[in-house]
């Protein structure tokens, strides 16, 4: 577990970024950048993780990743991000 102070990004080799569409910071490398807004967050009674709920605040996908069907390659962003 990463303490609450601790800062994500300070403990991997990953680069942050930001959006100005968004206001949390985003994973540079990343071939598919998401933002959500948060909805709802439950807490399971059987469980001790949070199913969260979110709606898209804006989807950046590289055009690499695209295909013809609209779907996202996702064994070719997966491959990259390894």
């Amino acid at each position: 577990n990463i303490p609450k102070e601790q800062y994500e990004f300070d403990l991997s080799n990953l680069q942050e970024e930001y959006n100005n569409e968004f206001h949390a910071s985003l994973v540079a490398e990343s071939n598919i950048k998401l933002g959500l807004k948060l909805i709802e967050d439950f807490k399971p009674v059987s469980s001790e993780c949070h199913l969260m709920i979110g709606k898209p605040q804006f989807v950046n996908i590289k055009k690499r990743l695209h295909v013809r069907s609209w779907s996202i390659g996702y064994r070719k962003s997966k491959r990259r991000m390894r």
